[in-house]
């Protein structure tokens, strides 16, 4: 997205691809995230219809709590990741849709401003919300860092 910044050249056809395709990814990645919560709260609700044995007829043990707990909690880092993705991009679809069926009007070129810059921000973002949310990736930077600057 960030090679289609300067739109102004673009006809209304690549501009409606655009947005088309900026709709399509964020459904796309918005289902595979309802996908994946859906699929663990059935495997969850197996297990407890069964008296904690699974598919397998195996009896479910701490670790597979704990496994839960971890998926529980990768769920969790990728909603907030889905989020700001949603809430960063969803400006832009707006926009980019409106100008093309309106053409730049001087509301829409500023709203045009302030929609590409939440899409770049997003990528600022992103590197934040994972060390913040995810341990491994938060560990391994605290090293780097450690030892770029030795204090």
């Amino acid at each position: 997205m960030s090679s289609s910044y300067p739109l102004l050249d673009y006809t209304k056809a690549e501009m409606y691809a655009a947005a088309a395709l900026c709709v399509g990814n964020l459904g796309k990645s918005s289902f595979c995230y309802a996908k994946i919560i859906w699929k663990i709260r059935q495997h969850q609700r197996r297990v407890q219809t069964n008296g904690g044995v699974n598919n397998h007829g195996t009896l479910c043990t701490d670790s597979m709590t704990l496994n839960n707990e971890r998926y529980k909690k990768t769920i969790s880092s990728v909603l907030w990741i889905q989020l700001t993705l949603t809430i960063c991009y969803l400006p832009f679809i707006v926009t980019i849709g409106l100008v093309s069926y309106k053409g730049f009007t001087s509301a829409l070129v500023t709203a045009w401003g302030i929609a590409v810059t939440l899409v770049f921000f997003n990528s600022s973002l992103n590197p934040f919300l994972y060390c913040w949310k995810i341990k491994e990736i938060r560990v391994a930077v605290k090293g780097i860092v450690s030892r770029l600057f030795p204090f």
